[in-house]
This record gives structure tokens, sequence and C-alpha cells, in this order.
């Protein structure tokens, strides 16, 4: 969607009911897999027309008037079927799992779908989108630079992969570079955060490449994210730190997610033989 600021595109978030798993936060559109889902694209490309009444499709020329209409009452499946619905092409971005600490887990893939320009059926639809009200509230669209800033000032709290995403974004400003270097979005093939608590009351989301991170927690710690932790080594900051830091500083918001997200990350340089 255009903008009328550098960035040229926005993002489609939506609101989570109180009642759900993730009450009252802004996150992307999407669900667990079903039986009827062949892959995980179609299963996001599903979740976002029932939760949002979207229809990311091609479908035929002549099926595009009847389905414009939003009047259908037949199930995503059932409309693949009848219209020989192609659905396109998504780019992963991203398989975040929840921290082991959690009691309820997921292990979650991320897809994008650019809308472009030429992308006539998609675009139509915008101006109609509702939300689910059994599991949303609302549904808005952001620019990258807009919902971290709200982030940042307290305004709305996230969940650690719509923020590192949203700070991957801010490296494209347009859409069309995302249509070409979509791919680059990616925290790493596979990102399961060890979450410790700092003395001064932050969160600290140790990320896969920093010091701290083990792939069974902190020091082999898998079920204790801060076991063995010294408190120091969590105030580490690229500046005082010689060693590879990618970790989010952040705030615990009352209702779900967290505040004020701060993404630290350093790349060590290679040194050089002699």
């Amino acid at each position: 969607m255009a903008s009328d600021t550098a960035y040229n595109y926005r993002v489609l978030m939506v609101k989570r009911v109180s009642t759900g798993s993730f009450h009252d936060a802004f996150v992307f559109p999407g669900g667990v897999q079903e039986p009827q889902d062949p892959d995980l694209r179609t299963c996001a490309i599903r979740e976002t027309y029932e939760e949002t009444g979207l229809l990311l499709a091609n479908p035929r020329k002549s099926a595009m008037p009847i389905l414009l209409e939003g009047s259908s009452t037949q199930t995503f499946a059932e409309l693949c079927r009848e219209h020989s619905l192609e659905l396109p092409e998504c780019v992963e971005i991203g398989q975040w799992i929840t921290p082991r600490t959690h009691k309820k887990r997921f292990d979650t893939r991320f897809f994008m779908l650019n809308i472009t320009d030429n992308d006539q059926f998609l675009l139509q639809q915008l101006d109609s989108a509702r939300p689910q009200l059994t599991e949303l509230v609302s549904l808005q669209w952001f620019r990258p630079d807009e919902i971290l800033g709200m982030n940042r000032r307290g305004e709305m709290a996230l969940f650690p992969p719509q923020f590192y995403i949203f700070h991957e974004l801010t490296r494209f400003t347009q859409w069309q570079d995302l249509v070409s270097r979509g791919s680059a979005i990616q925290a790493g093939s596979r990102v399961e955060p060890i979450l410790c608590k700092r003395s001064d009351g932050a969160v600290i989301g140790l990320l896969p490449g920093d010091v701290l991170y083990r792939c069974n927690g902190p020091v082999g710690a898998a079920d204790s994210a801060t076991a063995h932790v010294d408190d120091a080594d969590l105030f580490r900051t690229p500046d005082t730190n010689k060693q590879h830091l990618h970790r989010l500083v952040m705030e615990k918001a009352s209702s779900g997610g967290f505040y004020g997200i701060r993404l630290l990350k350093t790349a060590l340089k290679p040194q050089s033989k002699l």
C-alpha cells in the first residue's frame, strides 16, 4: 500500500481479542495448520482469508466479479476447488519457536506476500477487508518505521518475531526492493529465543549467534533460561563488548508482549593473519 513517507508500502497487522493466546496484541494474520492444508504456505493464505476476508489468490478473470462480491459462505478449500484458484508465491522470512520456559509453545513460519501494482484482484479487496470478530478486534496497515516508533514510545506491545521482522523491513523503503530481495529478511534459519531477566527489570532475549546463546539454553540449561548467566553479561553493549552480540532488550508489557524493544547486534571483523 502507498505511503506518504520514504516507505511506499505498509504491512498488515491484526489485533487479537482479549480472550485469546495473544490477548490484545498486534500480530500478523495466521494460525494453526489444518489437515486440509497441503503445506504451510497454503495454511498462511487460508488463515489470512478466514481472519480478514482477504483472498490472496489469482483467479480467472471470469471468477473475479463473483469473488469480489464478498458474500460467499464457502470455505477457503471450497473456493479453491470451484474456481481453480492459483495461490501466489509467498517468501518465507523466518521460523520462530517459543522459548522453552513458556507452557504454551509454537513453531511458527512467517511468510511475506507483496501486493504489487499489477495485482488488481488483490488491490480491489483491500478496502473491504474486515476482521473475524471471534478472533480479532481490528486490522490495520503500518509502515515499518511507524510500528517500531509506537513500540519504542510504549504505545504498542510487540512480540520478538514481529519486532525483528519489522526491524529487518526498515532496510527496504520500496516494495519493489522487497520483491527482488525479500528472502534477505531472515533472523536465521531457526530462532528459539532464550529469555533472561536482568537486575534492572529488563528482559533480554538471546538469539542465535550471541556469545551467551546455546542451542539448549545458556551453558546447557535447557529448562532454566536464567541458569548460570552472569547479570553483568546481560548489560553488554556493542560498544563495551568484543564478542558477538545478538539479543533483544525489552520491557515486559502487562497485557502481553514487550515495549521499547531494542536489537543489539554486532558483527566481529575477521582478524587478518600476520
